[in-house]
């Protein structure tokens, strides 16, 4: 009797409590294979929003957090084509998000063909304007930045090291991920 009991106790934890894992039927995203989840980007401007009465540059505690101006919003149908999908998991203050960006802009003709995505956290968007200009990413058309408006990151976000790659067939399946500092010579396998 005490079996079940503990038994139950513990399928009830993890039927109410444990979150799901993946949006459709516990899907793990991060496998090859995977179709892209649901997907919704805010693509960021250079613009920010902050509170009215900001003093001195220090916001008040119970101040909301200044907001990025949104140029658009993506979703996964926007992105579907004919071409692989690059979507980079970033962080605005990462160094080396900041090198691997620089990176991809140095070989962006290779992309002429592909899609290529920046995301990064919603917590994240009030660093994306500086990011942003410091990267000159408006100076590439096929380069697309913003925030993740969905719960594309926590679906396939593998915690190991920033930034994360994650690469699409034109069928939209995950085919790769690379995480780290990734050579183009890694990605050039998988470019039109």
């Amino acid at each position: 009797m005490q079996y079940i009991s503990v038994s139950l106790f513990v399928f009830f934890i993890a039927l109410f409590c444990l979150p799901a894992y993946g949006q459709q039927g516990g899907i793990d995203y991060t496998k090859p294979g995977a179709l892209l989840p649901y997907f919704r980007l805010k693509v960021a401007d250079t613009i920010l929003i902050t509170p009215a009465d900001k003093k001195e540059g220090r916001r008040k505690k119970d101040q909301p957090e200044p907001l990025v101006a949104v140029k658009a919003t993506l979703t996964g149908a926007d992105l579907n084509g004919n071409t692989n999908l690059f979507i980079m998991l970033f962080s605005p203050t990462c160094e080396h998000c900041a090198a691997e960006t620089g990176l991809l802009e140095q070989h962006i003709e290779l992309f002429k063909n592909n899609k290529l995505v920046l995301v990064t956290n919603p917590r994240m968007q009030a660093d994306l304007p500086e990011f942003i200009k410091k990267q000159h990413t408006l100076d590439y058309p096929q380069l697309t930045v913003g925030y993740d408006d969905s719960e594309y990151i926590k679906e396939t976000f593998i915690y190991e090291t920033l930034p994360q790659i994650n690469i699409y067939s034109k069928e939209r399946k995950l085919l790769k991920t690379y995480t780290g500092d990734i050579p183009i010579d890694s990605l050039r396998a998988y470019l039109y």
